[in-house]
């Protein structure tokens, strides 16, 4: 599923593409609404498993389309394709791209923790209770990908 969010505002560059792979729909909904509530223009991408991610991430560059993700919103407890796999596949498809990835969980205990960790140096964010708080995931999602323009300056 894609959807396209647009802001009042017409940019000249093309909007950033944000690969969401997320199995929960609300919580995807979600997502989409706290990217829209941040003004944020782009091109929201959504894969409902392991497995549609990593089909989507091992196309790139084979066909015109996809292309490499300017941010990957990734849950950790994605059914099909474990989240290890899916980065794996990422980072040997855009080699030579820092893609930014924001992974989200609804889980906060040691063990998840130790295991995001463990992962690499990506952003965290728990999917908290309240609307308020997860609007704010659109907050970071603005920040990761100010990071990865300042990052790859020709991207786009």
């Amino acid at each position: 599923m894609a959807s396209r969010l647009t802001r009042d505002t017409k940019s000249v560059a093309s909007p950033p593409v944000i690969l969401l792979a997320e199995d929960n729909a609300a919580d995807a909904s979600l997502v989409e609404l706290a990217i829209r509530q941040s003004k944020l223009d782009a091109d929201l991408r959504t894969l409902a498993d392991g497995d549609a991610a990593v089909d989507y991430l091992r196309r790139m560059g084979r066909t015109r389309e996809p292309f490499c993700p300017d941010l990957l919103i990734l849950d950790l407890n994605l059914p099909a394709a474990s989240t290890e796999e899916i980065l794996s596949v990422l980072n040997r498809h855009c080699s030579g791209h820092r893609i930014p990835v924001i992974l989200i969980t609804g889980l906060a205990n040691p063990g998840e923790m130790d295991r995001i960790c463990k992962l690499g140096n990506y952003r965290v964010f728990t999917k908290p209770n309240h609307l308020e708080e997860f609007l704010k995931l659109g907050d970071l999602v603005r920040e990761a990908l100010a990071g990865q323009q300042a990052a790859n300056p020709s991207a786009r």
